[in-house]
């Protein structure tokens, strides 16, 4: 009998899990995992892995930065200059 493969035995150990959420947030993990050609269970699973296998030496930071601003280096680079001055003012405190 062969034995079982790498995949088999990590969809072995998945168990299910219900969390709430409103229905604008459903619509986005769906949308967000169509886009990227995942279910919508693999996206929170992938997703919950990044930020909670990170680093215990780190600090977790999330930069939403404005589509209208990523083209354009010039507005980009101060746009992220003044995130950084805030973060490290944020932290000195």
């Amino acid at each position: 009998m062969n034995a079982p493969d790498q995949r088999e035995r990590k969809v072995a150990k998945i168990k299910n899990m219900s969390v709430a959420l409103d229905y604008d947030f459903q619509e986005r993990l769906k949308s967000i995992a169509s886009s990227k050609g995942i279910s919508v269970s693999s996206l929170i699973r992938d997703t919950l892995d990044k930020y909670l296998m990170a680093e215990a030496n780190t600090v977790k930071i999330v930069l939403n930065i404005p589509k209208d601003i990523v083209a354009e280096s010039n507005k980009l680079d101060l746009w992220l200059n003044q995130k950084c001055r805030a973060l490290v003012s944020h932290f000195k405190s």
